[in-house]
């Protein structure tokens, strides 16, 4: 069989393959400075699809795991595109690659780069500076051209509106002077004291909350508890989806389901809205008992957003560090130089030796 065509944007003007140029609307050519405006509307949020309808046939989205073989048009080297992956950069010639979407929910949206890969590493260098006892390899490791990987990550954005009915008791505290037996000096004596107590009376009443544009990652190829740390995205500023935007960097499809995805979101609003009921009751303490909520107006989208990514190997583990490339926010897992820390405690036990010996002698 003979592999599929893969496509990129060669420049009108010399030819050579452009991609797109962060914090700009512009294709950008490298080999002749030659710039094309990409003319794609700003994603409308009136577009956003209908949860239930979708919810109610969702098996007929779930992703399709394809594995295929693309010819690179420019060095005509054949190119695994591993499953769910729509874009990514020819190994051999670093040609941007793009090919169609497979899965049956097409990306609706595009946030699109607007921190480029100098000031990642900048962002990252700064990152690092700031934790304690990191390994000096990590630090060269940042300095390392390759260190950092553009991604586009492809998340479930949901919306809802929800009216919450709930049944709790309010704890009001309140202070009472009780006499304690206590002994002092070897005696029995009588003090008195202020003892905290809590008066609560039964409370009912209902919340509301507005959901929108609520992220969950709808893929598994970074950790979900990392990207979600990268919140908040700049949603307002997403563009319709238009491969263009992809060029010259790794694009994936979603891999998790909307099942999935629902699930999640729901299980953050409900964290969200307990903290409503809370103070809602007031008080100094609370106890809820129940919480009914009504979901209303679902929807949601299936927006790409833009990452720098980069692993470490440390002692035989992986750490991920990942960049929200539009805030230049850095989360990760990081490493520990056990040699930094084995010789901050031996400072401080010298430290701490002088000082006995000191005060011993004089």
């Amino acid at each position: 069989m003979m592999p599929l065509q893969a496509k990129f944007y060669p420049c009108p003007n010399c030819g050579g393959a452009m991609t797109y140029l962060p914090a700009t609307k512009n294709l950008h050519c490298d080999y002749c400075q030659s710039d094309e405006v990409i003319d794609v509307e700003r994603f409308d949020s009136d577009s956003k699809l209908n949860l239930d309808s979708y919810l109610s046939k969702a098996t007929e989205y779930h992703p399709k795991k394809i594995k295929e073989i693309f010819d690179c048009p420019s060095c005509g080297a054949d190119i695994n595109f591993e499953e769910s992956t729509i874009s990514k950069l020819c190994p051999y010639c670093n040609t941007p690659l793009l090919t169609s979407p497979n899965n049956p929910l097409k990306p609706s949206a595009v946030l699109p780069f607007v921190v480029n890969h100098k000031e990642a590493q900048g962002f990252f260098k700064k990152w690092i500076g700031n934790i304690w006892f990191a390994p000096n390899a990590l630090s060269a490791f940042v300095d390392t051209q390759k260190a950092l990987n553009g991604l586009y990550i492809p998340f479930w954005i949901f919306d809802a509106d929800t009216v919450s009915q709930y049944e709790g008791e309010r704890g009001d505290a309140y202070y009472v002077t009780v006499n304690k037996r206590v002994y002092e000096n070897g005696k029995e004596v009588v003090v008195q004291e202020e003892e905290r107590r809590i008066r609560w009376t039964p409370v009912s009443g209902n919340t509301s909350r507005r959901f929108r544009d609520l992220p969950i990652t709808a893929t598994n190829i970074l950790p979900s508890k990392l990207l979600a740390k990268l919140e908040p995205w700049a949603t307002e500023e997403l563009k319709n989806f238009d491969l263009r935007w992809l060029s010259g960097y790794s694009t994936y499809e979603y891999n998790l389901t909307l099942e999935e995805g629902n699930r999640e979101a729901k299980s953050v609003m409900k964290s969200i809205i307990n903290d409503d009921v809370l103070r809602s009751i007031g008080g100094d303490e609370q106890r809820v008992y129940s919480i009914s909520t009504n979901y209303l107006d679902e929807k949601f989208a299936l927006p790409l957003l833009p990452v720098w990514s980069s692993s470490f190997s440390y002692a035989g583990k992986e750490y991920n560090i990942i960049i929200n490339a539009v805030s230049g926010k850095v989360v990760g897992e990081r490493p520990y130089s056990y040699w930094k820390i084995l010789f901050l405690v031996v400072s401080i036990l010298i430290v701490v030796g002088v000082g006995v010996w000191f005060y011993n002698n004089h």
